[in-house]
């Protein structure tokens, strides 16, 4: 990932992505700057050279929200980009429906709350907010014909031509080109790329296309309207954004042509037959078959959720030594096999400790610097550099034989496909009000009397999200699914004198008596047992075993707290991990974890990350 800072270019770390799922040009004419220097609206009426964003702006009643204070960042096609995308999509402002004139200016225009994107602010992959038609705007970067500077494309396509025009309610970048997002879904796409004609053809045959092909799901109703969920027992705070609608995306990770034919594949039959050796071949030839290596073989390249080649992991709070060492692990469509995604050169997948050999599976597999981002409806696009498998002995034996720490932001597909993972509370809004009607998603179902808040903080311990259960709560988590064999399940979290009292559940058997989630929030709390390590920063193991007696873990070392001194969770009492228990399960799959509150109605529970480890690695298991 690389940012430009002047016409440097260096490697970078991602943020996370949020947008509202829907958007309203409607604006508080109080609220309209009376100041004589420019607003975005008023720079755009200045200039020569822009006069059919100036009409857009008129049809669609946009001028009055960009006059407006707040936070916008707009990239301004010029009238050159918009002729030319008429001729080629033949269309024209006369022949433009009102809502097809509203969604190409708002593919133009970021809105967030807080903060509007100049340059110096750009990373490689997607911006961190989407912009108002809810899509993802891309920041790549290229050397110039000169070969002495570097040109800044925004998705692909779209070079800037002036950047960083500031104007008092935001920011304006000229491009040569007009944002404009296809309506078709990852076959379609591909078809438009010859270099993945292979691929192509092996997603349309297995039939793995048309599990692709939706982008909302209409079974989900919501429980109010964008109005908010204001919490009784704290009328006074700002209300809880209710999702308003459930999106859906993916990510396909896409071999071309030339990495199968270096492996000596070059159509249907071979490839099948390279399928076998990984996935066996119950169902030979059946390629729409579930049990057919073919069809494993795709299902294991598509997860389920959209991320850009910048969004796999978040590094922003992890000490020097271990940024290398940031990984996410994240579902495939594949029979709850899991992927790995790891924090060198950009992102590498599936990377193997002990890759004593070779020649089958390469040490990880690289993700396309040249080739990703391609943008489908509801899905990114990545090529790879090496073919991509889920090898039995590999996966078991190697990359998942560990520690899977995922946050809690980053467990439901839904929370990055709907713009909320990782970012900043909603204008107007305390944070999210998660859906447990089991409809929303699958990983988290709740009772009617708990009232389950995802909130944002940029100086939160752990990525900067919380997931915040309040009420008579009565929740169940489902963790990411893992590989057959003995596990340990822990629960990050920050304790407080605020938290209650709760009884922990695993795989719907009750863990030990009920847990006092305050325990720990001062250093010499007995029911923890919580010492720092010496002053040398010479880890204090005995202390370790001791509090693992009491069922509890001190915070990793490889994250800091923000504007905690360069500590780390470790170096704090507050930021346990809470050992919930453990299963051994034969069958690959997903486990259960639930907490009752049967204390108070006041009190509640504050998640940041769920853990699990093969009971194998507990005794060698590093500090971070």
């Amino acid at each position: 990932m690389r940012k430009l800072t002047g016409i440097f270019v260096s490697l970078c770390v991602m943020a996370g992505g949020f947008g509202l799922t829907s958007c309203s040009d409607e604006f508080d004419e109080g609220s309209l700057y009376t100041l004589t220097a420019n607003t975005v609206a008023s720079y755009i009426d200045e200039i020569d050279g822009f006069s059919i964003f100036r009409q857009l702006m008129d049809d669609t009643d946009i001028r009055g929200l960009l006059s407006t204070y707040g936070h916008y960042t707009c990239f301004l096609p010029t009238d050159e980009a918009f002729r030319k995308h008429f001729a080629e999509t033949g269309t024209s402002l006369e022949t433009m429906s009102a809502d097809e004139k509203r969604a190409l200016i708002y593919n133009h225009i970021v809105m967030n709350g807080q903060t509007e994107y100049t340059s110096d602010k750009f990373e490689e992959g997607a911006l961190p907010s989407v912009s108002m038609s809810t899509q993802k705007i891309n920041i790549s970067y290229k050397a110039d014909e000169a070969g002495t500077s570097f040109e800044i494309l925004v998705n692909s396509s779209a070079k800037i031509l002036e950047r960083d025009i500031e104007a008092h309610n935001g920011v304006l970048h000229t491009i040569d080109a007009v944002l404009y997002y296809p309506d078709e879904y990852i076959d379609d796409i591909l078809a438009q790329h010859n270099e993945f004609a292979l691929f192509l053809s092996a997603l349309r045959a297995t039939g793995v296309n048309q599990l692709v092909r939706s982008s909302y799901d209409s079974n989900y109703v919501p429980e109010c309207g964008v109005e908010g969920f204001k919490d009784p027992a704290n009328p006074e705070w700002k209300p809880y954004f209710v999702p308003q609608e459930k999106r859906t995306a993916y990510t396909c990770f896409a071999e071309p042509d030339a990495v199968f034919a270096a492996a000596g594949i070059t159509d249907l039959a071979s490839l099948e037959a390279y399928a076998a050796r990984f996935y066996g071949n119950e169902a030979p030839g059946a390629l729409t078959d579930p049990k057919n290596a073919l069809n494993r073989f795709m299902r294991y390249h598509i997860l389920d959720r959209q991320l850009g080649a910048n969004e796999f992991f978040r590094a922003n709070n992890t000490i020097a030594s271990r940024v290398t060492e940031v990984e996410e692990f994240y579902p495939t469509l594949y029979d709850d096999r899991l992927i790995e995604v790891k924090n060198i050169n950009g992102g590498v997948i599936n990377f193997r400790n002990n890759p004593t050999d070779v020649s089958a599976v390469p040490a990880y597999v690289e993700i396309s610097e040249g080739i990703r981002n391609i943008n489908a409806i509801n899905a990114y696009i990545h090529a790879l550099e090496n073919i991509l498998v889920y090898d039995e002995t590999i996966m078991r034996n190697d990359v998942l034989n560990r520690r899977i720490r995922f946050d809690i932001a980053n467990l439901l597909p839904e929370l990055t496909n709907n713009y909320y993972r990782w970012a900043h509370s909603p204008d107007g809004y305390a944070g999210v009000k998660v859906p447990g009607d089991g409809v929303y998603s699958k990983y988290f179902r709740c009772t009617e009397g708990t009232r389950p808040y995802l909130t944002f903080f940029d100086d939160g311990t752990y990525h900067a999200c919380q997931f915040y259960v309040r009420g008579w709560f009565d929740y169940e988590l489902s963790t990411l699914p893992v590989p057959p064999g003995e596990w340990e399940l822990r629960v990050g979290a920050t304790m407080h004198d605020y938290y209650g009292i709760a009884q922990i559940f695993l795989d719907g058997q009750i863990q030990g008596i009920p847990i006092d989630l305050a325990a720990g929030q001062t250093a010499n709390d007995l029911r923890v047992g919580w010492e720092p390590d010496d002053d040398m920063g010479n880890l204090n193991k005995e202390n370790d075993k001791a509090m693992r007696n009491r069922g509890y873990m001190k915070g990793p070392h490889s994250e800091l707290i923000p504007g905690g001194g360069g500590k780390t969770l470790r170096e704090n009492s507050r930021f346990l991990r809470i050992i919930v228990g453990r299963f051994n399960s034969s069958e690959y799959g997903s486990h259960v974890f639930r907490s009752k509150n049967i204390y108070s109605d006041e009190k509640y529970f504050v998640i940041e990350y769920l853990e699990l480890i093969p009971t194998s690695q507990i005794e060698n298991e590093d500090p971070y």
